[in-house]
């Protein structure tokens, strides 16, 4: 296989651009986290049991289903995003939840995953395509 510079050149715009809308996005879904967090009213919850979730590529998976109940007595069931095996516990187990006060059911399980995981993967991934970036294009830069 030949070097092409050609290639690398018309390429080159695209990873950038898909870099920075991962960061743009990973920076997004982590402010969308850190003002939940800021709001969030903390509470314990039980795990009932699972839920099949659907999913694009109709592999089965499970979601975790918690019940707790809110600070104003309500009872509610929070659906996690993740389940196993990014999750863990069992029926009958306790759980840390935070919630929204103003509308309860926009709750998380208090876990790395429901909390960091989805900004984490972006901005992180972003970063690291970028700096890839950057090393394709001093590639260029010296084969000039």
């Amino acid at each position: 296989m030949s070097f092409n510079p050609v290639n690398l050149c018309i390429n080159l715009p695209i990873c950038f651009a898909a870099s920075l809308m991962l960061i743009g996005l990973g920076f997004w879904q982590r402010q969308k986290s850190m003002t939940f967090l800021r709001i969030a009213k903390k509470t314990r919850g039980d795990i009932i049991g699972y839920e099949p979730r659907p999913t694009l590529t109709n592999t089965p998976t499970r979601c975790v289903l918690v019940r707790f109940v809110t600070y104003k007595g309500e009872e509610k069931l929070h659906r996690a995003k993740f389940g196993p095996p990014w999750t863990s516990g069992q029926p009958g187990e306790q759980v840390k939840i935070l919630y929204n006060p103003k509308n309860p059911e926009e709750a998380r399980i208090n876990s790395f995953v429901e909390l960091t995981m989805l900004w984490g993967v972006m901005l992180y991934s972003g970063i690291i395509l970028f700096v890839f970036c950057l090393f394709w294009l001093g590639i260029l830069l010296l084969q000039a």
